[in-house]
């Protein structure tokens, strides 16, 4: 079973979030996560059906901004069960990528899987997991917990690279959203 993991939370209550002119702009982690997932899930049958078989399940952690996994995680096995945990995130470095693959830990076949989204187009970045304070995120505690992860990392723009600035006056355009869902839709097709 493949667990889509977009959190809920954010960094302060009554985040502002718009949507003019094509731009989705305001405190967007992790709208743009979630929203991310449900179009990948809304927008393809394959994925409507795995759901409904149960080989895709969507779990919303209410904890990731602050290091830990919500009380209500689903237990999962390290042979059957992988984790895609959905977020954005703010740098230079995402200028050319559609996505970027991070904190990659013992998730199968993944180096096939990248060369066959290359093919189909996607410019993927990718990192694997190192444990670095400095790139602690949701994975983490799945990979505390022997859980085969990688972090699908959506690229917006932020004033100085903060992503988590209180003036919520981040943005991505409509393009980046759509493909990022597209691109979230191969991966969990290719990984079953």
């Amino acid at each position: 079973m493949i667990l889509l993991s977009p959190h809920t939370d954010t960094v302060f209550n009554n985040p502002k979030i718009a949507y003019r002119d094509g731009v989705h702009q305001g405190l967007l982690d992790n709208f743009i996560g979630v929203l991310v997932c449900y179009l990948a899930l809304y927008q393809h049958e394959g994925m409507r059906r795995l759901e409904r078989e149960g080989h895709v399940r969507i779990y919303h952690n209410r904890g990731e901004e602050y290091g830990y996994l919500s009380d209500d995680a689903p237990v999962l096995d390290a042979e059957e069960d992988v984790v895609i945990v959905v977020d954005v995130c703010a740098h230079d470095a995402y200028a050319d990528l559609d996505v970027s693959f991070e904190n990659i830990f013992e998730f199968p076949e993944l180096e096939d899987i990248v060369d066959e989204l290359r093919n189909e187009g996607f410019r993927i970045g990718t990192k694997p997991y190192t444990g670095d304070e400095a790139d602690a995120d949701e994975a983490f505690s799945w990979v505390e917990k022997g859980i085969p992860v990688l972090s699908f990392i959506i690229p917006v723009q932020a004033p100085e690279n903060n992503w988590h600035r209180i003036q919520c006056d981040n943005t991505v355009a409509n393009e980046v959203v759509e493909r990022a869902a597209q691109c979230l839709a191969r991966l969990v097709l290719h990984t079953l």
